[in-house]
């Protein structure tokens, strides 16, 4: 009782009361993504199956109990062929409480540095330089290129000069980031609890900055912090997408680099994790 609950308004919910239901036999189904879940027999569950006998009501899907869909998945032929809705995303609502923009904050934890005295910008894209100088407006901020380098930029304050003016590096401070490096990211609990829209903006921020489209045409985000890969897995499904293994990033490799010598040495492990949506442009902003 008490504990707080994802509502599809976006107020405030919690458990009311409890009614308990005595003894009762509880069945563990698990899903292809790896998640799972406790119910007992009488357990309804909106299923489709994709085959021609199946008959659908007209919102295209059947309910069954859990009785009625452990009977049909004891047949070998029918296992995998079952699938339930994905989410709407359709709950959250803690905008009020996010220190920067979300698509700006998935920019920042995609391609910023927070280690040295000044927060870093780094990106070869235009269109994704162009993004963030927009998005630093309303901080007072802008990107000024570091001397020697091609993509790498400073996020400077225009405001009044002195320790602890810049909005930037403050909002990083209070979120526990400043300071980590790539493999230390995550997202901060406060934006996985933000509306749908803004959730769409934290992703779209990270796969414009850490998002790549492989040869097959599946698009995945890639991290050297597992924690990142988690939060970015737990971000797709709250919007309604589809990713890996629950908890653990589907494909990790290790990257590689040159010395100053020319020698090839291993680098950081890349945490790649795929990402699917039925409309992959509500959370992708870069042109290409």
């Amino acid at each position: 009782v008490g504990d707080p609950l994802a509502s599809v308004d976006g107020e405030a919910s919690e458990v009311e009361a409890i009614y308990p239901q005595g003894f009762r036999r509880v069945w563990k189904v698990t899903f292809s993504d790896g998640r799972s879940t406790r119910c007992c027999g009488e357990h309804l569950w909106s299923v489709t199956k994709n085959h021609h006998y199946w008959q659908r009501h007209d919102r295209g899907y059947e309910v069954l109990n859990t009785y009625e869909l452990r009977e049909l998945l004891k047949v070998a032929s029918n296992r995998k062929k079952f699938s339930i809705p994905t989410v709407s995303g359709d709950f959250g609502g803690a905008d009020d409480e996010l220190l920067l923009e979300p698509e700006l904050m998935g920019h920042l934890l995609g391609e910023g540095g927070f280690t040295s005295g000044t927060p870093k910008y780094t990106s070869a894209d235009p269109q994704n330089v162009a993004t963030v100088t927009e998005l630093l407006v309303p901080y007072s901020c802008e990107l000024r290129k570091i001397d020697g380098t091609k993509y790498d930029y400073t996020i400077t304050y225009a405001g009044k000069r002195g320790a602890n003016c810049n909005p930037i590096t403050n909002a990083l401070k209070q979120y526990g980031l400043w300071g980590h490096r790539s493999e230390d990211k995550f997202i901060p609990q406060v934006y996985l609890l933000a509306c749908k829209a803004s959730r769409q903006e934290l992703l779209k921020g990270l796969l414009d900055t850490d998002g790549n489209v492989c040869v097959k045409g599946a698009v995945q985000a890639n991290t050297s912090s597992l924690q990142l890969a988690r939060d970015v897995m737990k971000l797709v499904r709250s919007l309604g997408g589809i990713t890996g293994q629950s908890g653990v990033p589907d494909v990790q490799r290790i990257t590689q680099y040159r010395d100053r010598d020319g020698a090839k040495k291993d680098g950081l492990p890349s945490y790649r994790v795929p990402v699917i949506f039925k409309n992959i442009g509500e959370v992708v902003g870069l042109g290409r």
